[in-house]
């Protein structure tokens, strides 16, 4: 018997396979990043097909399997830090942005990071803060969790660092952070 795990998660992105089935990539709160499958989610009878699109924060269940993890159950969370429909269009691109950039340089990994950077970033830009300077940040801390960012010089992107404390620093320090993103960036995806 496969374990099934509970879980909150963001759907970085929704691919279709077959006739009705989706792989799904998932930010996945204390299981890092994973590819699934979901078998008949695109059935219109499917009762998970409208909380699976991308840019949401879902609750699923998820069974590793031999070869995949699989999504067997979604719905939309009800503590969801913003929804993206409700969000401006500045704040739409940052967080697709923010999105396309986990499912890049992240292979499945165990790091919760990734989970948190987005769920925060949601809420800032909810919250009517600064696109860039929020989107800019949660990228510099998903690099430095997977490894590619140096954060020495940026002692701000520690997560006990306040959220708008650390974003006002982003905006001081634009420039510099902005280089060592893209920096990592190449390193992750060269």
């Amino acid at each position: 018997m496969y374990h099934v795990h509970s879980v909150r998660a963001f759907v970085c992105r929704n691919l279709p396979r077959g006739e009705a089935d989706a792989s799904v990539e998932l930010a996945v709160e204390g299981l890092g990043f994973v590819r699934a499958v979901a078998k008949g989610i695109r059935f219109e009878k499917s009762k998970s097909r409208y909380a699976a699109t991308e840019l949401s924060f879902i609750e699923c269940e998820l069974v590793r399997g031999k070869e995949v993890w699989r999504m067997i159950k979604a719905r939309v969370a009800m503590d969801a830090p913003a929804v993206a429909s409700r969000l401006s269009a500045d704040a739409r691109r940052a967080l697709a942005r923010a999105a396309r950039l986990v499912y890049t340089v992240c292979d499945e990994d165990a790091s919760d990071t990734t989970y948190r950077a987005l769920a925060t970033l949601a809420r800032s830009l909810a919250s009517g803060a600064e696109p860039d300077a929020t989107e800019l940040l949660a990228a510099a801390r998903i690099l430095d969790a997977l490894g590619y960012l140096d954060s020495a010089p940026f002692p701000f992107l520690d997560e006990s660092y306040g959220e708008a404390s650390a974003i006002a620093v982003v905006a001081q320090q634009r420039l510099e952070l902005a280089k060592a993103v893209n920096h990592a960036i190449r390193s992750a995806t060269g």
